[in-house]
């Protein structure tokens, strides 16, 4: 059997057994951001995503793929060292003792 490869090419298959088997699946292959990740939950298409090569790419995949869903995460959830980094900075620079909280003293 030949799987062609391609966005999302292995959603088919996990549709297929969830329909027909009447189980719970999980998805994989090629399932890049959170907008897609959604979709296949919200189409019935799996019950859970998983995200391989995506996420050795970006290990704040999740994180990323919330905001782009509009997560306000205020990044609140970054490791510290993250969040000076961050699109909106780190929670501790909006305190007024920063430099106390940024240096960890």
């Amino acid at each position: 059997m030949n799987v062609p490869c391609g966005l999302g090419f292995q959603v088919p298959f996990s549709e297929r057994i969830r329909r027909e088997a009447d189980v719970m699946t999980q998805s994989v292959g090629a399932i890049l951001d959170g907008h897609q990740a959604e979709a296949i939950l919200q189409e019935g298409r799996a019950d859970l995503v998983a995200v391989g090569r995506q996420a050795l790419y970006d290990p704040y995949w999740a994180h990323h793929a919330a905001h782009s869903l509009g997560y306000d995460l205020r990044f609140g959830d970054w490791p510290i060292q993250h969040g000076r980094g961050s699109p909106s900075g780190h929670r501790s620079w909006n305190n007024s003792n920063s430099r106390t909280t940024m240096s960890g003293a």
